[in-house]
Order: C-alpha cells, then sequence, then structure tokens
C-alpha cells in the first residue's frame, strides 16, 4: 500500500522482512556470547525492533523520487530512532522558495549535530560495552588531530537547518554550481568551531562589511 502513492510512478522496490531475518539469526545463533553481541548491537542501532524496511525509485511529474520507509511498531529505537529525532524538515520550509527555478537538485533538511553525536557515542557505549576503551580512544585521538573538544565544542553544536542546490550557470557551462546555506539561530557555537578550525589548518579570517552586516572571510590553502 505504501507504494500506490498519488502521481508516483514506480520504477523499481526493495522489501525485506527484517522480523523474519532477525527471528531467523536469533534461532541460529542461540545463546552463545557472539549471538548475544549481535543482539545488544541490534539493540543499540535500533534494528531489534524493525519489522520491515522497503526502498522505491520512480518518478513524480518527470522529476526522479526515491523513498525509503522503516515499519517498526512502537516507534524507531537506537541509533535509527535518534536520527528521526535530530534530522527532519527544515526549520523554515518558505525559504526554499528562493531558490532558483532552474535548480537540477535540492535538499533541505534541518540536524541537530551536537545531540546526534552525544546520542550515538552514548548507544555505542551501551551496545557494545566491550568497546568502550576503544571508543574513547577514537574520540580522544580526534580532539588532538583537530583541537575539537568533543564534549565541550560538539556536543553544544544546536539545531541547523541546511538548503543546498545545484544550478548551471546563469553565462552556462558544462558543470553546475552547487550552492548551500546554513541557517540557525544560535550562531556563537559554530562561530567558536569555525575559529578553532581557521586555526588549525592556518586560514586566514577576515570580516569584511556587507550593508549593515560583518561577514567573515575565510582564506584557506595559499
Amino acid at each position: 500500500a505504501k507504494l500506490q502513492t498519488s502521481g508516483f510512478t514506480t520504477a523499481a522496490a526493495a522489501f525485506v522482512n527484517w522480523e523474519a531475518s532477525r527471528t531467523a539469526i536469533a534461532t541460529f545463533a542461540g545463546d552463545i556470547p557472539m549471538g548475544q553481541e549481535v543482539q545488544r548491537g541490534f539493540a543499540a542501532v535500533g534494528l531489534d525492533k524493525l519489522a520491515a524496511a522497503t526502498y522505491r525509485v520512480g518518478f513524480r511529474e518527470g522529476d526522479l523520487e526515491a523513498k525509503a520507509y522503516l515499519d517498526s511498531p512502537g516507534g524507531l529505537s537506537g541509533i535509527l530512532g535518534l536520527l528521526g529525532e535530530c534530522i527532519a524538515a527544515p526549520e523554515d520550509p518558505s525559504a526554499l522558495a528562493r531558490i532558483p527555478a532552474g535548480a537540477t537538485e535540492i535538499a533541505a533538511f534541518s540536524v541537530s549535530p551536537g545531540r546526534l553525536l552525544r546520542g550515538v557515542l552514548e548507544r555505542l557505549h551501551e551496545g557494545f560495552p566491550e568497546s568502550s576503551s576503544a571508543i574513547d580512544g577514537f574520540v580522544a585521538g580526534f580532539e588532538r588531530a583537530t583541537g575539537f573538544s568533543v564534549s565541550g565544542d560538539l556536543f553544544a553544536l544546536p539545531r541547523l537547518s541546511v538548503y543546498a542546490f545545484n544550478a548551471l550557470p546563469p553565462a552556462g557551462g558544462l558543470l553546475p554550481d552547487s550552492v548551500a546555506v546554513a541557517r540557525t539561530s544560535q550562531l556563537e557555537p559554530y562561530l567558536v568551531l569555525l575559529d578553532k578550525l581557521a586555526r588549525k589548518i592556518g586560514a586566514e579570517i577576515t570580516n569584511v562589511k556587507v550593508g549593515d552586516r560583518n561577514v567573515a572571510h575565510v582564506t584557506a590553502g595559499r
């Protein structure tokens, strides 16, 4: 029934009965340690409650469209549930009206990167306790390499809306121009991150006055 959408012509579709697959895995794995680890992994990712997955690709009004459906009675859990909570439609859908009509590709979404990263690390620790030291080691290595504090800088990143599109240059050309615009009501945490990144790679940051606004211009790769 989910594939029978008005105005949509299906070109290809795939269906996975994950509940049956999960049951078969549990039957074969039994109570052996590896089987228990697999079940903990399923719970961490959110595959322990997933019943089925459907993917379809086709055309709507001449445009290519692809969608994935996850059937999880009671709602998604684990990392899948976290993704559903942290990634959503853009906060201001009316901004899509400003995208050029000739755009060949459009993407728009909002994401809470700080909450998403914190939740993923928590669920990995819960689902794979024997790998906690390796996870902490990876985080420490990342902090040393980038100069970022995962808990202090990245966990603090608030919700961000992203609007991106590709469009052919007005003067013509073989390759399209790619534009991405990010909007947030709490800019300061991102400015702190940008400043640290710029210093790490030796970039030059200058403030440019554009009308009544101050624009930070970053020059890198000289």
